[in-house]
């Protein structure tokens, strides 16, 4: 989209370019309060993944370590397509494990990562470096 920019006159018009182009496709949501998805307004699928083995096949997986355990998160195979813009959210941001699965799942998928936003991130914890390569971060709260 492009408009011009300037007085009645002419004196100092400038043509402007707009990009419409959204700068995300998919919101790939990971945290289980919904609640906290709601206020967001965007153009994006929001696309929940839910807990291991609920999906009909054929998925596509990552497992991850957990500070007590291991995990796993699932896709479908066409849940995203090559190329398309994610937006990872969770609600918190500790030792970094889920938003790395995340992000390999995304990759695995064939899709871009644009970034990661979380609610809360426990900075003690460091799991920003857990974060491939160099992902944007955003977190509403730190601790």
């Amino acid at each position: 989209m492009a408009m011009n920019v300037g007085n009645s006159s002419g004196e100092g018009e400038v043509m402007v370019e707009m990009n419409t182009t959204p700068l995300i496709d998919v919101m790939l949501v990971l945290l289980t309060l919904l609640i906290i998805t709601l206020p967001i307004q965007t153009h994006a699928v929001k696309l929940d993944m839910p807990k291991p083995n609920k999906l009909p096949p054929p998925v596509v997986s990552v497992d991850y370590a957990l500070e007590y355990g291991k995990d796993r998160l699932e896709a479908r195979n066409d849940a995203l397509r090559p190329g398309e813009r994610v937006l990872i959210v969770d609600d918190v941001l500790a030792t970094g494990g889920t938003l790395d699965a995340a992000c390999r799942l995304v990759e695995t998928l064939g899709a871009v990562r644009v970034g990661a936003s979380v609610v809360i991130e426990l900075e003690a914890l460091q799991g920003r470096h857990r974060l491939p390569g160099n992902t944007p971060l955003h977190a509403l709260l730190r601790y």
